[in-house]
Formats: structure tokens, C-alpha cells, sequence
């Protein structure tokens, strides 16, 4: 059985709150967020309010396909794209093809993808988030 690291909703909290503070100090203003689905949806959305950003739901890449290129354009340099964890960073790959600032909880050494933001390093163990509890 792996080693498990349990992350509190008070960690949840405090990491929120260095986000935004990190992305006020860089004067990084964005217009929408996103979090892909499951572990990246609660950081969007306590980041949407704390920094008063659009909450998409949608993922910016297939608005991209699906708009005139003019909207993809200012999607893409305008949305914040959030998660738990780039742990293989499979998730967010595509993202980071595409030009998209990334921020998240976790980040792993073996990620494909290294965020702008992350808040603490993971080691070899798994995180229990508290959304996750069952």
C-alpha cells in the first residue's frame, strides 16, 4: 500500500490564497479560469471568486476549435488553467502546447509539464485531497 500525505481543506485554503497573492505580485491579469475536471474544478473555483474570474467550464481547447479565431486568441492569452496536480502532467499537456499559463497545487519532477505556479513539490506518495475523501 503506498504512502498517502493527507492534504487538509485548511492546506486547500492557505495554497488558494498563495496563488493569488503569486499572481498579483507577477501583475498576471487573466479574464477566465479553468480547471479540468475532477481535481482542478475546486481550485478553479475558489480561485474565480478570489481573483473575480470567469469560471469556464468548457475546456479552452476545444473552444479554440469551436471559435472564430479571434475569441480562441483571446482565450488563450487571457485563461488561467488550474489543477491539483501535475503528477505526469498527461492532463496537462495539451495546455502547455498551446501556450496556456498553468498553475497548481502539487507538481511532480517526473511531469512533462512544469506550471508557472506550484505551490509544493510532491514526493513518492499519494495525496488524499479532502474532495476526495469518500
Amino acid at each position: 500500500m503506498p504512502k498517502i500525505q493527507i492534504y487538509s481543506w485548511q492546506d486547500f485554503e492557505a495554497d488558494v490564497e498563495k496563488i493569488a497573492k503569486i499572481l498579483k505580485f507577477m501583475d498576471r491579469k487573466f479574464s477566465y479560469i479553468y480547471g479540468p475536471p475532477r481535481g482542478g474544478l475546486p481550485l478553479a473555483v475558489c480561485l474565480s471568486h478570489r481573483l473575480d474570474l470567469k469560471l469556464t467550464v468548457s475546456s479552452p481547447l476545444s473552444i479554440q476549435i469551436q471559435a472564430d479565431a479571434d475569441f480562441a486568441k483571446d482565450v488563450r492569452e487571457n485563461a488561467l488553467i488550474v489543477d491539483d496536480i501535475a503528477d505526469t502532467g498527461k492532463t496537462l499537456k495539451e495546455f502547455r502546447e498551446a501556450g496556456y499559463f498553468i498553475a497548481t497545487l502539487f507538481w511532480h519532477r517526473q511531469s512533462a509539464v512544469k506550471p508557472e505556479i506550484a505551490i509544493r513539490e510532491k514526493g513518492n506518495f499519494w495525496i488524499q485531497f479532502p474532495w476526495e475523501v469518500k
